[in-house]
């Protein structure tokens, strides 16, 4: 005797579907965390498709969360004042203090560079510092209602820097490394800026000047990455933008009156 299986009806399909899709979102995420239970949890509990984007660094933390209802982020606790200029800071601090082991970020190594308001939502930018010094392209962001409700985070925070903060070779040396990279003129060219920053790559971290000058020969905004040990230039870039534009203006030309010329 043949036995058929029996179809499946869509309903079992559906929630088949749902298991698959919650494992999978389970893997994505840092096992051993607490905020993963929370997570999984709120991707069941919550059916209206309110999403978490999870996209791991270098250091296996949170590099983005976006939702609709901040999935798992402990919220701004003081909900009788909306954020303004004066408490944005120290409410979006304790934000990321209370989300420490979901984001791995230390709140005391980050340094406001922003706060905007805007359409109802503020957005609020902080740079990494380490031993006082700012860490390259290492932010930490934020996006919340004026109520308080995180709606998104990104974070770009390195973690394990471990490296001497005081430089073998001087500001002015490091200058002179810059310059010998462009045919400096010193009637027309100048230094903009130089300060330390450590400087990622490759999962290695670099005591380096960062200096910014204006060249003429070869024409731009230089920025360098110089190592503050070896004087090596580690990165270089040019901020200044070229572009063309090419089209026909149409303008309405008055004839002058005799005499006004």
């Amino acid at each position: 005797m043949i036995h058929k299986s029996p179809v499946m009806k869509p309903r079992g399909r559906i929630l088949i579907f749902a298991a698959m899709y919650l494992c999978i979102f389970i893997i994505s995420v840092d096992a051993g965390e607490a905020p993963t239970t929370c997570a999984s949890k709120a991707i069941v509990d919550q059916l209206n498709a309110a999403a978490i984007l999870n996209i791991k660094n270098t250091d296996s933390a949170q590099h983005r969360i976006i939702g609709q209802n901040a999935l798992c982020l402990e919220d701004v606790k003081s909900k009788k004042d909306k954020l303004n200029k004066t408490n944005i800071g120290s409410e979006t601090l304790n934000v990321l203090s209370d989300n420490k082991y979901l984001l791995k970020v230390k709140s005391e190594d980050l340094k406001l560079v922003k706060a905007e308001h805007g359409q109802g939502n503020w957005y609020v930018n902080y740079q990494q510092h380490y031993h006082n010094i700012p860490v390259s392209r290492a932010f930490v962001g934020l996006t919340l209602t004026n109520e308080g409700k995180v709606t998104i985070l990104g974070s770009d925070f390195h973690q394990g820097i471990n490296i001497p903060t005081t430089p073998e070779i001087s500001k002015r040396d490091a200058i002179e490394v810059a310059k010998s990279y462009v045919n400096f003129d010193n009637k027309t060219d100048f230094t903009d800026s130089i300060y330390l920053v450590i400087f990622p790559v490759d999962k290695k971290y670099y005591l380096a000047w960062k200096v910014k000058l204006f060249s003429n020969d070869p024409l731009g905004d230089w920025v360098f990455f110089i190592d503050a040990n070896s004087g090596k230039i580690i990165y270089r870039y040019n901020a200044m933008r070229f572009g063309s534009v090419s089209g026909r203006v149409t303008a309405i030309w008055a004839q002058p009156l005799y005499g006004t010329i």
